[in-house]
């Protein structure tokens, strides 16, 4: 996993890109809050234990999705050191099969979500 988030940093990187470092851990939490999103989908919580419901106060709907984005943005940064994607090196042809690749997944992940959450709503109707 950690060649994934070196090849994102190298990435940024070679575009010159600003803050590639804060840049790649962004990409990959999100990618894992899709996941995550995901997870939620296929195996359906309790409302009491909901963190993606939503109320009528905004402050409680955006409060624990906030909290979730920043623990997971804390674990990422800390477990994926910005010294140790530097020793990483990758050939541009790499970084192009690799950077579609991640496109195609990430395309094939958000249609999943889509796709499982139209099937719970008309589950849902029946």
């Amino acid at each position: 996993m950690k060649k994934i988030v070196a090849l994102i940093y190298i990435y940024f990187l070679n575009k010159n890109m600003s803050i590639p470092y804060f840049r790649t851990i962004m990409v990959f939490s999100g990618l894992l809050i899709l996941h995550l999103l995901l997870i939620y989908k296929i195996f359906p919580i309790a409302d009491s234990l909901n963190i993606f419901g939503f109320n009528k106060n905004e402050i409680k709907n955006w409060l624990p999705i906030g909290v979730l984005l920043a623990c997971v943005f804390l674990v990422l940064s800390l477990s994926f050191k910005k010294k140790d994607l530097q020793k990483y090196s990758f050939t541009k042809i790499e970084i192009k099969v690799g950077l579609r690749n991640m496109l195609i997944y990430f395309f094939i992940l958000f249609t999943l979500i889509i796709v499982i959450s139209a099937f719970r709503i008309h589950e849902r109707a029946m």
